[in-house]
């Protein structure tokens, strides 16, 4: 059988699993993961001034791929359960087409709860095996990105954007397996972040916009797969905002503000 993915029930009740032993307390109280909650969105993107553009047109066939590769599954849409972590101001998931969103603003933006504001969040793949193997799964994205970042008023103060993907696999083995230390959930082979923007600016406010890039074989996670442990790939984009005002008598104000808005056409698990 080799490489198994498992899909809706099955998937959702390994990812949540993961989540469950990954979560620091005192990082994630009840109280930040009810407002994380609040904070997803019905659509894609909350209206206002800065909503991500429509992709339009169908995502290509990945049968035009024509891999050479022995023992490779290209994954399309559904993918399985959504996750998010840290404190984006709003996000947003759709499984069936792969899309996932992210915004974030700090300092004086509009609906900004302070100077420093980010998070992450995405789709999964969740998956198993009956034999050992070497996996790498890699995504295919399209995505798009702004951000708007400066200072307003006198002297000093500025903003900060950054922005990009990452993909990372967990493994989850049940208690009184997996080894020393028993079970859990534990971060598994090479994980990898990308960097799309990082900018800081401290003169009157600039917006950065681009308008549709695409990436794929350069963005992978490689990992040992095991029989009796489930395995789960999360891939989504990361966020971060960053405002600084002046200090003193100086009247400047940062403010910083960003979104992603992407999709995961497909995902490559080659083993």
């Amino acid at each position: 059988m080799g490489i198994r993915i498992l899909r809706g029930d099955d998937a959702r009740k390994v990812a949540e699993e993961a989540a469950e032993n990954l979560e620091e307390p005192a990082e994630a109280p009840p109280e930040v993961l009810a407002l994380r909650r609040e904070r997803r969105l019905s659509g894609p993107y909350e209206p206002g001034d800065i909503a991500p553009l429509d992709f339009g047109g169908e995502a290509p066939s990945p049968g035009d791929l024509h891999l050479r590769e022995p023992a490779t599954q290209i994954i399309v849409p559904p993918y399985g359960p959504e996750w998010t972590r840290g404190q984006a101001n709003h996000w947003f998931t759709e499984a069936g087409t792969g899309r996932v969103f992210i915004r974030c603003v700090a300092g004086h933006m509009v609906g900004s709860p302070g100077n420093d504001q980010g998070g992450a969040n995405g789709l999964s793949l969740v998956m198993t095996t009956d034999r050992p193997a070497v996996v790498e799964a890699r995504p295919l994205v399209s995505y798009r990105y702004l951000y708007q970042i400066g200072k307003l008023g006198g002297i000093g103060g500025g903003g900060k954007a950054a922005g990009g993907l990452e993909i990372q696999a967990y493994a989850t083995v049940s208690w009184g397996g997996g080894g020393i230390g028993g079970g859990g959930t534990h971060h598994t082979g090479e994980p990898y972040r990308s960097t799309w923007f990082d900018r800081g600016h401290g003169d009157s406010p600039i917006q950065v916009q681009d308008d549709g890039q695409e990436v794929g074989a350069h963005v992978k996670t490689r990992f040992h797969v095991s029989p009796g442990v489930k395995y789960t790939v999360k891939v989504g984009p990361w966020l971060a905002a960053h405002a600084w005002h002046s200090l003193g008598g100086a009247t400047g104000v940062g403010a910083a503000g960003a979104w992603i808005d992407l999709r995961i056409r497909w995902i490559v698990v080659a083993h």
